[in-house]
């Protein structure tokens, strides 16, 4: 009797429309603790399971309080049943930003080792370490790398290791200590079209370890990039001027690094003297060779010849072994026996990028103390440099919609003693009236702490460069976007917060010696994310940029959706395919072509036409999985079109040749404001496999 009346209960509260994940959605406010306890108390029946757990997941991301109502037991259920593999992952991740963390933390620490081979986890544990670092044990990470023998995992424990102040990079046995000794002339060469950010991972930290191995140490440096450093052993040229490259290269040099991308000559500054290095290298034999190149951002070394023996095989770093931009050249850097700065460390020689500010730099710094201190009266106060802007495209910075939300960010450094000072970028986004516009949105009794950096307007493109890098030299704390200027202020040994907007990169970009004042800090409020994700009720609205982590939380749930079939809900979700973000819109994509692939059809083969081409990989195979013929919607080639838009998503373009004119249609797709990398290869594609000068309105010939 008890248990029907338990039944009854549970179908009475299921059939309520407030119990809808899609009711949730839309109206978060009505959902109560007795809502929660009711979708808990389902989840132990296999007949409402399904809907309950769409509903948890729709409670967690829009009434994150309600998370203590949620106990750990329900991650152990999931976890032991294989009705949803993957599930639990994903509902960990969601109650680790409620009110649950610290019990959903202690749970999760107990299962890390046992289950870590099971798909999700991994993805799990890299959240865990970016946002909660605090939670995890890093003797336990260890022994999942050692076990696994996983490269994702060494790096996991790896960088726990830096956070927790201990080094775990091999000690050199200092066999290159005779031919590294004080006195050493580099010769750099920087010869790739890259970011910033690149420059920095690679070429500066190479710079500023063989500086900072002996006071006598010289680098000459032939870069794009002449405002990027400033060091009375640094000695930086032109990378466009050939006379004074000739006038170099006829010295003696103890070692030449030249970075080159050989099998893409386009994304060279300079060809010309790369013609003229190997002339003289007939002639010239320093004691260290090194040819470097980016390898689709592995930042590899082809060669590295020391007194004629070859160490890029033997050291391994032909390749990355673990999944981080820094990790070949923070292991070459050791492999010499040359000073790996990492974390908070102040650099030996001092740093390469700002060390002599000049006059005009200081006397403007202070003129910016005097500012603050004169509209606030308190002297003394730290100054933090805020870069809000990202600088490859405006999705890895703040947009005008999300002003608001950056002023409580800004508002909560200036009530943590702060005086802010923020730095325009560029004028296509990050201009000085965007950060007049932020200004404006920050409390009136915040707003005599927080300035725009005063900028000369005699000033070129990279005289105002050097003028923020000084900045960062001179500032307290920088508060920046995930890019050049977090790389920047790791390398200068800078306390840092790190704001992950929509295109932010993960751990694969960010430094991987940071310290525990370094990264990640700045997370969403529960009121935040209850604004991010509720449904508008009217049509038209669009989208909010998601930033990290509520990225995540999104995902997780678009994860648990999926499992769940429900036809209605993946409607509704069609809603995001108004994002901005191409992340967002392959996430929904492939939900809705998952929970019924026949239904959405016309709207999978409308994001055939996405201007990102993951999002049409992801509609191409959820068409493919299918198997419904669409010849008259794509012609009798069909499936070899949807093959080469799945192609083209994993950035396999050599795999296009076979299917011949079948590729022409998402081959012309990548030249509709896709990334620049797609872009480019697939112009060389069309023009490989003799269609470049098909007409994108024609049908391709048969």
């Amino acid at each position: 009797m008890k248990w029907a009346n338990l039944t009854s209960r549970l179908i009475n509260s299921i059939t309520r429309t407030d119990f809808e994940p899609v009711a949730i959605l839309e109206h978060p406010q009505s959902v109560t603790p007795e809502t929660v306890k009711s979708i808990v108390r389902a989840l132990g029946f296999k007949r409402f399971e399904r809907k309950a757990l769409a509903s948890l997941a729709a409670v967690l991301l829009v009434r994150p309080e309600h998370g203590k109502h949620v106990p750990a037991s329900v991650l152990e259920r999931q976890l032991k049943s294989d009705r949803f593999p993957g599930l639990w992952q994903k509902l960990a991740l969601l109650l680790l930003h409620t009110d649950q963390r610290s019990a959903v933390a202690q749970w999760l620490n107990a299962q890390w080792i046992e289950q870590s081979e099971k798909d999700g986890t991994l993805s799990l544990l890299e959240h865990v370490s970016a946002w909660f670092p605090e939670t995890l044990n890093r003797n336990q990470l260890l022994a999942i790398a050692e076990s696994k023998n996983s490269a994702p995992y060494a790096a996991l424990y790896q960088r726990q290791s830096f956070f927790e102040q201990v080094n775990p990079a091999a000690k050199a046995d200092g066999e290159f200590e005779r031919l590294l000794r004080p006195g050493f002339k580099l010769l750099i060469i920087h010869n790739i079209v890259d970011g910033l950010g690149d420059e920095i991972i690679r070429t500066g930290a190479i710079a500023q370890a063989f500086l900072d191995a002996h006071p006598d140490n010289e680098v000459v440096l032939f870069t794009d990039r002449l405002f990027l450093y400033e060091h009375p052993r640094v000695h930086v040229h032109s990378i466009r001027d050939n006379q004074q490259f000739n006038e170099e290269l006829e010295k003696q040099w103890n070692g030449i690094i030249n970075f080159f991308e050989p099998y893409l000559p386009e994304n060279s500054y300079n060809l010309e003297i790369q013609a003229r290095l190997r002339e003289r290298l007939v002639s010239l034999t320093p004691s260290i060779y090194v040819q470097a190149r980016k390898d689709v951002n592995h930042y590899v070394f082809e060669s590295i010849k020391i007194e004629n023996t070859e160490y890029a095989q033997q050291w391994n770093l032909q390749k990355r072994l673990l999944p981080l931009n820094y990790d070949t050249t923070m292991r070459f850097i050791s492999h010499l026996g040359l000073p790996l700065r990492t974390g908070e460390e102040i650099a030996k020689a001092g740093n390469i990028y700002a060390c002599n500010p000049n006059s005009q730099v200081q006397q403007t710094w202070q003129d910016i103390k005097d500012t603050f201190e004169s509209r606030h009266k308190q002297k003394g106060r730290p100054i933090a440099i805020i870069n809000a802007f990202g600088g490859q495209t405006a999705l890895k910075g703040f947009q005008r919609s999300q002003y608001g939300q950056l002023a409580k960010i800004l508002s909560q450094l200036i009530e943590q003693g702060y005086d802010l000072v923020l730095v325009a970028i560029r004028e296509s986004w990050g201009s000085r009236e965007e950060i007049d516009a932020i200004l404006t949105a920050l409390p009136e009794k915040h707003r005599v702490h927080a300035i725009s950096a005063p900028a000369s307007e005699a000033d070129n493109a990279q005289q105002k460069m050097r003028r923020i890098i000084s900045f960062v030299a001179l500032a307290d704390h920088i508060v920046t976007v995930e890019g050049w200027m977090m790389h920047l202020a790791y390398s200068m040994g800078k306390k840092y917060d790190l704001l992950m907007a929509p295109r932010s990169q993960k751990a694969e970009w960010q430094p991987h010696g940071r310290s525990a004042n370094q990264g990640n800090a700045l997370k969403i409020t529960q009121e935040q994310q209850c604004s991010n994700f509720a449904l508008p009720l009217k049509d038209g609205s669009t989208p909010p940029l998601l930033h990290y982590p509520a990225k995540d939380l999104f995902n997780a749930a678009i994860g648990i959706w999926r499992m769940t079939a429900d036809r209605y809900l993946a409607q509704r979700l069609l809603y995001w395919m108004g994002s901005a973000d191409p992340d967002i819109r392959k996430g929904v994509i492939a939900a809705v072509g998952s929970i019924d692939t026949a239904f959405f059809q016309t709207e999978l083969l409308k994001a055939l036409q996405d201007c990102n081409r993951e999002v049409r990989a992801s509609a191409a195979s959820s068409l493919l999985s299918a198997d419904r013929d669409l010849r008259n919607e794509l012609g009798e080639d069909w499936k070899n079109v949807l093959e080469a838009y799945r192609l083209l998503g994993e950035f396999r373009f050599q795999e296009l040749r076979p299917l011949a004119h079948a590729a022409y249609r998402p081959l012309r797709a990548c030249l509709n404001n896709d990334e620049f990398e797609v872009n480019r290869d697939a112009k060389i594609m069309l023009e490989a496999m003799n269609m470049s000068k098909l007409e994108a309105h024609k049908k391709p010939p048969p």
